[in-house]
């Protein structure tokens, strides 16, 4: 007897390529994060993790407006009073 299997319950498959780019980039980060851990501990100095972090979200948010061809939400005209 043989199991029957619907070709919808596959995973969809991704490139050779591009699975590549993402284990080479996924070693890179973890060489990175290495590296930054042993200069932190050998020199004393605050980690590059946190500051890369934000640099990283404000590349992406670019990216991302340029793609979409969005731009930054402005308030006009909204009043504010102090109570």
């Amino acid at each position: 007897m043989t199991a029957m299997t619907s070709p919808m319950s596959e995973p969809p498959r991704r490139g050779r390529i591009r699975a590549t780019a993402r284990a080479i980039w996924a070693v890179f980060c973890l060489f990175v994060g290495a590296i930054d851990a042993l200069v932190t501990a050998v020199l004393g100095v605050t980690p590059l993790a946190g500051p890369w972090a934000r640099v990283r979200r404000v590349v992406a948010d670019q990216w991302w407006l340029a793609y979409y061809d969005a731009r930054d939400a402005e308030l006009v005209g909204e009043e504010t009073e102090d109570v």
